[in-house]
């Protein structure tokens, strides 16, 4: 069966069954014009859109459908823990060609679902368009407490730079599959929790999350701030024998870690008594470390060394 047989109504009332839109802030989902949300006073709303295109972002042939739907969500969410916020909702714009399969568009409208499910993100509405590629648009909608949001512009200098998590994992993960490991790609998970309890830590100033690689999600916050950093390779967080990984994989362990996108970590700074990165840990309920200092211009390392300075780039 393809798209084209089932027809556009039919496919969003499949869509529609996956989800479940009970909950408070969700008054109206799929089925109408557009979705109806509550929000209390004291909040505001903050809304992020990302789209995925097959051959840009995906491989339907290298990767599973609901893989690919779930990325789509998980991109955007993590726009969201960069500013603080909590999600709300999801809805989806998904072009498909006229006699593309139908099980395969349900597998990555599913994949959005479940993500969502997990996130606390229900989808709940959308659209479904005739294209020449598959693509999946996916706007979320979240809530920060208001005057709270976290900014990129925010870093100064004399603060210290954190991140969470690990470094280059997705990149290793993709790279050692591309090296015939064949392993199942793991998904990243977006730090909206830490997010919006950073947003309420006294001290705190920039934020961004890494999607497009260290530097070049770095360099977006020293351009916003007017500001410079210095880094400490040796502080950079990453996974135990990451090195000898990347290695048997004949990966430059360098480019993984400072260019390797789609780590969905959160990368920011703090001055005055912000918290140390063991306090942070435990605050934010995800592991952080301190990997260098705001300076007033350029991008250096504490060692000298001359490292890989370039991330994704659409163009």
């Amino acid at each position: 069966m393809h798209v084209s047989d089932l027809g556009e109504f039919k496919l969003i009332e499949s869509i529609s069954r996956m989800t479940n839109n009970e909950g408070d802030l969700v008054s109206l989902g799929i089925g109408d014009d557009a979705a109806v949300l509550r929000i209390s006073e004291g909040r505001e709303f903050v809304i992020s859109v990302d789209a995925f295109f097959e051959g840009v972002h995906f491989q339907l042939d290298r990767e599973s459908p609901r893989r690919i739907g779930s990325r789509a969500l998980l991109a955007s969410l993590s726009d969201l823990s960069a500013m603080g916020a909590e999600p709300i909702a999801a809805t989806l714009s998904a072009g498909f060609p006229r006699y593309f399969n139908v099980k395969t568009a349900r597998s990555l409208a599913r994949g959005v679902v479940e993500a969502g499910k997990v996130n606390e993100c229900p989808l709940v509405g959308g659209n479904l368009s005739r294209a020449k590629q598959v693509s999946l648009t996916v706007t979320v909608v979240g809530s920060v407490e208001k005057d709270q949001s976290l900014r990129r512009d925010r870093a100064r200098v004399g603060h210290r730079i954190f991140v969470t998590g690990r470094l280059g994992e997705m990149a290793l993960a993709r790279g050692r599959q591309a090296a015939g490991a064949g392993r199942k790609l793991p998904l990243p998970s977006p730090r909206w929790r830490a997010g919006s309890t950073l947003s309420r830590t006294p001290g705190v100033g920039a934020c961004i999350d890494l999607s497009d690689g260290l530097i070049a999600d770095l360099e977006h916050v020293l351009r916003a701030s007017k500001v410079g950093a210095e880094l400490d390779w040796d502080s950079l967080p990453r996974s135990p024998r990451f090195e000898s990984r990347c290695q048997k994989a004949q990966l430059a362990p360098a480019s993984l870690l400072l260019a390797g996108g789609e780590d969905y970590e959160l990368l920011f700074t703090g001055g005055g008594d912000f918290p140390s990165s063991t306090e942070l840990t435990a605050l934010l309920k995800v592991p952080v470390a301190e990997i260098g200092k705001v300076v007033e211009r350029g991008l250096k390392w504490t060692d000298g060394v001359s490292r890989p300075t370039s991330g994704w780039r659409h163009f």
